[in-house]
């Protein structure tokens, strides 16, 4: 998933799968309404996701 990839109203969720001893670094564009959950964990992004803005997350697997 190096390429990234852009949500749309027909294609409005992605899933992929994390390999261990790995970080990787999500970089939302939109995140108004935005949720990211990692395994079954819902991030908890509401300080974040209330206006427009860019944020990068970084996951170690």
């Amino acid at each position: 998933m190096a390429a990234g990839a852009t949500l749309t109203p027909t294609q409005s969720s992605q899933t992929v799968t994390l390999s261990p001893n790995t970080t990787y670094t999500i970089t939302l564009g939109v995140v108004k309404g935005v949720t990211v959950t990692v395994g079954s964990q819902k991030i908890d992004l509401s300080t974040l996701t209330s206006d427009s803005a860019i944020i990068t997350l970084t996951i170690e697997s």
